[in-house]
């Protein structure tokens, strides 16, 4: 059944590609752990290894890149996403995969990624289709804090590119520290991502109104102090913003048992899709309005523990599952206003 899906995928996308391209969607996931199966003497990776803590193998990583597949392709509803952010990824060769020995073979798919300095060994990505965005430059931007001094965390990942109507969008992947220790003795550290990004993006708007696009798991949710006062993304879209920027997932907070993220019972939206004033307000070619977090059935299962549901994982606890991730993704479209041959 799913190769008779992934045919009908290619077959539609195969078909779209000769008409004239008119938006996509966007989306960025927290795939959880996607590890090559070898030991990294550089890395704390010992524990997704054949012999290691979570008995990690071929078999179970061809299982994940597959589940990933299938997330992207529900997620495009038709017409493969054309921009995906990732984190929690270990390496080149696991995207190499992801790209090329799965059922995303041949739908056009390259990847953007820098080895980032987390001590386990977990960086983010891109992933874009070669006919929806033509890359310009990109980097791996250092995490610094209030002294200067590089923290030990994932790099933002900062790619520009131009799309079909010929305007520029400059994304920004993201993953913030996470709250292991205490959210107050971890707060420093994200606030020293959310100083990052400000900065980047400070720069960037100084000039000119530019199609900002922010994704990632910030660890924190929209009214959090990292995102909502030293980030500065603002949650009501209908009033100016000083820095320019607006958390699309911010509305969702107002809905009861939603979230990207479940920890303990309790639902939160740490993944995010932020936004420049020009993208918000359409101004240009280019409108991105509104963001979701993606949550088909296939993607939860019934929580033993708490109720309602949860996220259906590679492995809860120690025990291996065989679903896809510990986060729901989050996706938007990017509405293109192509322009008159």
């Amino acid at each position: 059944m799913f190769r008779l899906i992934w045919l009908a995928f290619f077959l539609f996308n195969t078909f779209l590609l000769s008409g004239q391209e008119k938006g996509f969607t966007v989306m960025f996931y927290n795939v959880e752990n996607l590890f090559d199966t070898e030991d990294d003497p550089q890395k704390a990776d010992e524990g997704f290894t054949t012999n290691g803590t979570y008995h990690w193998n071929k078999s179970r990583l061809y299982k994940k890149l597959n589940n990933l597949a299938k997330v992207f392709m529900a997620a495009g509803e038709w017409e493969m996403p054309g921009l995906i952010g990732l984190c929690e990824i270990e390496n080149d060769f696991v995207l190499e995969m992801l790209v090329n020995a799965s059922p995303l073979k041949g739908l056009g798919y390259r990847f953007i990624h820098y080895e980032s300095p987390d001590p386990r060994g977990i960086d983010v990505a891109l992933l874009y289709r070669k006919n929806s965005f033509k890359v310009i430059q990109h980097r791996a931007i250092p995490v610094k804090d209030s002294l200067g001094n590089r923290l030990q965390t994932r790099d933002i990942l900062f790619v520009s590119g131009t799309l079909p109507s010929g305007d520029t969008l400059h994304i920004f992947i993201n993953h913030w520290p996470s709250k292991y220790g205490g959210v107050a003795g971890s707060m420093p550290r994200r606030f020293a991502a959310a100083r990052t990004l400000r900065s980047l993006t400070d720069s960037l708007l100084a000039t000119r109104q530019h199609n900002i696009l922010i994704m990632g798991d910030l660890n924190d949710n929209p009214f959090d102090l990292s995102v909502k006062n030293i980030l500065g993304a603002c949650s009501d879209t209908s009033q100016p913003c000083l820095s320019g920027l607006y958390d699309l997932m911010a509305p969702l907070m107002k809905k009861q048992n939603i979230g990207s993220h479940k920890f303990q019972g309790q639902w939160d939206i740490i993944d995010h899709i932020i936004v420049s004033k020009r993208l918000l307000e359409c101004r240009g070619n280019l409108c991105l309005r509104k963001a979701e977090i993606f949550s088909p059935e296939f993607l939860l299962t019934s929580d033993e523990t708490y109720t309602g549901k949860r996220v259906f994982r590679t492995y809860n606890g120690m025990r291996y599952e065989g679903g896809f991730a510990d986060h729901l993704p989050v996706r938007a479209r990017i509405d293109i206003k192509m322009k008159n041959p």
